[in-house]
């Protein structure tokens, strides 16, 4: 082959030629070395080939498309079809092209994260968190407002008509106090549980607006306090009606009655309390309930059995001689009663005449109206010039 031939011409347009770049043929094959020895095949084949004018002339520096052909023609391999003629590439693809020098030269640009948004679930929850928690806010407004009103109202009604109420009672209780002092005054000698206990009892019974039963008192006394007795329960019962402003108060002499038919006195004693707490009395004295016939007792069962009784809004006095001459000034209240108890069991047994009670009857009976038991000691100016009625008010 010779230096002037047309082939190493335009293999040299090829080699210096900066805007032709020569396609990769279509081959099936995989890409085969080209050996030295292969060199001088090329060459015959390129030889054999030859280039057409035009060819020629599409071989400068300004063309944009050139053609190659196969360098094995169409008889030696007919299956594949003729790609002998194709466009190359434009120098607009050659632009595109990212050659590892690029690469290498480009700035690396770190990558932009996307902005991360909260899932559909995860930002429903969050606006359900945050209308409970405006819902919490409003609800707490509504208790604190719907607290000072009631607040307010409340401190009203204090002021306003509890007012009376509260002036009224304590006005009845101040009368009470004060009238039962002068009693306690006229009185000296007594054991302190007796003003004490008396006191309570008719105190609670006073300020109660709704009785739901009747204030019970027992007052004992030897022979020798005969007189004492029956004049201090008076005037405790007096101090009581004149402070609730009642009419006076009922008295039921149980010694004009001993040995009458218990039937008669039965149906005596409860017409006479029941026809005086009717007439407005508030308090009733049972003197010497001991006189009474046994059986006649059983009216008390009315009276005194606690939330049943007909009347609960009333107190009842009721007054024990013994049969002994003296009491001890410092006897107990435990023993007191027991002392009552077995006294009344004497008196009231079955064995005394056909119209006794038996124990099962007086222990219902003593049950219901031994609440408080009292010791009442004599005093002496009573006992020997009597109760002088109008040195209590009367």
């Amino acid at each position: 082959m010779k230096d002037g031939s047309p082939t190493q011409a335009r293999r040299e347009r090829r080699r210096y030629s900066p805007n032709i770049k020569v396609s990769d043929e279509v081959d099936c094959n995989p890409v085969k070395d080209v050996s030295p020895e292969s060199e001088s095949d090329s060459d015959q084949l390129d030889e054999e080939t030859t280039d057409s004018p035009l060819d020629l002339g599409a071989a400068g520096d300004s063309p944009i498309f050139s053609r190659t052909r196969s360098r094995t023609s169409s008889d030696q391999n007919p299956q594949q079809p003729n790609l002998s003629r194709r466009p190359l590439r434009s120098t607009q693809g050659q632009k595109d092209d990212v050659t590892p020098s690029s690469k290498v030269n480009t700035k690396l640009v770190p990558p932009v994260l996307p902005r991360t948004e909260l899932p559909p679930k995860e930002d429903e929850r969050s606006r359900k968190l945050a209308q409970e928690g405006s819902a919490d806010t409003s609800n707490k407004n509504v208790i604190f407002i719907l607290m000072i009103v009631v607040v307010f109202f409340s401190v009203l009604l204090l002021m306003n008509a509890p007012q009376s109420v509260t002036l009224v009672e304590r006005t009845t209780l101040t009368v009470f106090l004060d009238k039962f002092e002068q009693v306690q005054a006229l009185f000296y000698g007594q054991q302190s549980v007796l003003w004490k206990r008396s006191r309570i009892t008719m105190c609670n019974h006073i300020n109660l607006t709704r009785h739901e039963k009747p204030a019970i008192l027992m007052f004992v006394a030897a022979s020798d306090g005969q007189k004492t007795l029956r004049c201090l329960t008076r005037r405790i019962a007096d101090a009581y009606s004149s402070a609730l402003n009642a009419t006076a108060a009922v008295e039921v002499n149980a010694t004009v009655s001993s040995g009458q038919n218990s039937d008669g006195v039965k149906l005596e004693v409860d017409t006479q309390l029941s026809s005086g707490f009717d007439k407005g009395s508030k308090v009733a004295v049972i003197h010497h309930f001991q006189d009474l016939p046994p059986l006649s007792t059983l009216i008390f069962y009315k009276y005194c059995d606690h939330e049943n009784a007909a009347y609960k809004a009333i107190a009842l006095l009721i007054t024990i001689l013994l049969d002994e001459e003296k009491l001890a000034p410092d006897v107990s209240l435990k023993v007191l009663e027991m002392k009552v108890r077995d006294f009344l069991i004497r008196r009231f047994s079955a064995s005394e005449g056909s119209q006794g009670m038996d124990t099962d009857k007086l222990s219902g009976l003593w049950s219901r109206i031994a609440h408080v038991v009292l010791p009442v000691a004599p005093v002496r100016e009573i006992e020997e010039g009597g109760c002088v009625l109008k040195e209590y008010g009367k």
